[in-house]
């Protein structure tokens, strides 16, 4: 207690406690030390709402202390992770395994699909998408299931292709499509970028990867001239150009 009496009761030496703390304040503060008092109450305003705190708690301890104890805070639900999209391989006639290290090569394209003006490309691009796949393998011998490999007799540096589920997508770049024949009003036109992953083998010449990769895109262009890929919902397709 500085300067008694205080709330304590009666203490000895009174006189002596003021004096030497009035002289440590003056060590402490260069010989002004500040003057205390008289106190102005503040109110106090629970604004918990706005800080999204519920149940804030202000207590008054004995020494005239304002104490404001909070609740411990929920932590955060862990957020929603991305559904991760399934990879589809299909293996080459010959391949047993693709080595990791294989070199890979993208292919992107432009196609135009038309199917009925009610269709949302969420429920046709997976069946025509699948559709394209099954076709290419077969013709490059990767599904011996189809029973036909356009490339017998042939050295092949092709190991297997590769497709993500759901890959394809509508090109919101472009208003409209190349293609506007559309004569039937329930049909619309849609614009789809469309992608195909080749695996080939590490020794394989730049040459033939570039050839290889236009023989792919011209079996997605003639399988859509012969409405290869026609669905209930896809009326057929108009292959535009590879993406550069």
């Amino acid at each position: 207690c500085h300067n008694p009496p205080c709330g304590t009761g009666v203490v000895d030496g009174g006189w002596e406690r003021s004096e030497n703390f009035q002289k440590v304040l003056s060590v402490f503060f260069n010989g002004a030390p500040p003057t205390f008092g008289p106190f102005e109450s503040i109110e106090i305003i629970d604004d918990s709402s706005s800080a999204n705190f519920t149940g804030v708690d202000h207590e008054t301890d004995v020494s005239g202390v304002v104490v404001t104890t909070y609740p411990p805070q929920p932590s955060q639900p862990p957020q929603p992770q991305p559904k991760p999209q399934n990879v589809v391989v299909y293996k080459c006639e010959g391949t047993i395994e693709i080595p990791p290290n294989s070199p890979i090569i993208d292919i992107l394209f432009d196609y135009e699909v038309f199917t009925l003006s009610n269709v949302q490309a969420t429920h046709f691009l997976p069946e025509l998408k699948e559709k394209i796949m099954e076709d290419l393998a077969a013709s490059f011998g990767c599904d011996v299931s189809f029973g036909r490999n356009l490339r017998a007799g042939q050295e092949n540096y092709l190991l297997g292709f590769q497709y993500i589920e759901n890959g394809d997508v509508i090109d919101g770049q472009k208003a409209l499509c190349d293609d506007s024949g559309i004569d039937d009003p329930s049909l619309q036109c849609v614009p789809v970028i469309g992608h195909v992953a080749g695996f080939f083998k590490s020794d394989t010449p730049a040459k033939i990867v570039e050839e290889t990769k236009s023989e792919i895109l011209g079996n997605i262009e003639h399988g859509m001239e012969e409405a290869r890929y026609s669905t209930n919902f896809v009326q057929r397709g108009v292959f535009v150009s590879e993406r550069e």
